[in-house]
């Protein structure tokens, strides 16, 4: 386990991944200017806020998370990020594998992954167990500490806050048959030069009315869908110790800069500080 600082004025951004706790990556980060653009996880994505507010899009819906208060975003699911106050905000975040929230569901009685209704939750007892949880991961404690911590900490979070069983994938579930096609196009050819006309022709949609009917279906563009695809194929093949430069080709980037200021924006951290964790 190891991680990298990333630091750029009064922003600073620090992401590792836990090979311990099955891969979990988690992020400490303080930001003042940065925005995310729309993007989504194959993850959970679940944090609190330590200082200042964020503010942030989801689920069709402008939300708040003030310091203290925790923030679960499910995977699939398309949001955004920006400063909430002047200051900006600091936070603690936790990318969790769906296999490990299932585990945690079926600890508590459960089956099937569990969905969180609340994106916004306010419980002192669990954010504190949240902020010592990614604190341990962060100073290499014991690995036993780590994974007991862990897991109490998920599979208090099912029984208090999970409200039935998350179906995945989202969007294909939302989209009309022509808009599948397109997304089917997108996740396979998403190397290629695509162009918003060859969308449409697949979802048999004129060009605006594809665009519309793809935001509303993903609450992305296409553009940014592709963008995101590639950065997640990014993000694999980092893991892997593929060269970033190597990388942006890959996955369809013009360049390493062309890919890094993409992935910045949706990751909170360039390629080669994730690739360097």
């Amino acid at each position: 386990m190891s991680g990298h600082d990333e630091t750029c004025g009064a922003e600073q951004a620090r992401f590792w991944r836990d090979a311990d706790l099955a891969g979990t990556e988690f992020l400490l980060a303080r930001f003042v200017s940065h925005r995310f653009s729309p993007h989504c996880h194959d993850e959970y994505a679940i944090g609190m806020i330590e200082h200042g507010v964020e503010a942030y899009r989801y689920r069709g819906h402008n939300r708040v998370a003030e310091a203290g208060e925790m923030v679960i975003v499910e995977p699939g699911e398309a949001h955004t990020g920006e400063p909430g106050a002047p200051d900006g905000w600091q936070y603690r975040m936790f990318y969790i594998p769906t296999h490990l929230f299932e585990r945690a569901a079926e600890a508590a009685g459960r089956t099937g992954l569990p969905h969180f209704g609340k994106t916004v939750i306010n419980d002192p007892e669990v954010a504190s167990a949240m902020r010592a949880m990614h604190v341990a991961s962060q100073r290499g404690e014991p690995q036993l500490e780590r994974e007991s911590r862990f897991a109490g900490l998920l599979t208090t979070l099912v029984e208090r806050y999970a409200e039935g069983v998350l179906q995945l994938p989202r969007h294909p579930a939302r989209a009309s048959a022509g808009v599948r096609r397109a997304i089917e196009l997108a996740e396979t050819s998403y190397a290629e030069p695509l162009t918003l006309g060859e969308l449409a022709r697949a979802a048999g949609l004129s060009d605006f009315h594809f665009a519309r009917q793809f935001a509303d279906a993903t609450g992305m563009s296409p553009h940014r869908y592709v963008v995101q695809r590639r950065v997640t194929e990014a993000c694999r093949l980092l893991r892997t110790r593929s060269a970033p430069a190597e990388v942006a080709m890959q996955v369809g980037f013009a360049d390493q800069a062309h890919m890094t200021r993409h992935f910045k924006r949706t990751m909170g951290v360039t390629p080669a500080r994730f690739a360097a964790r």
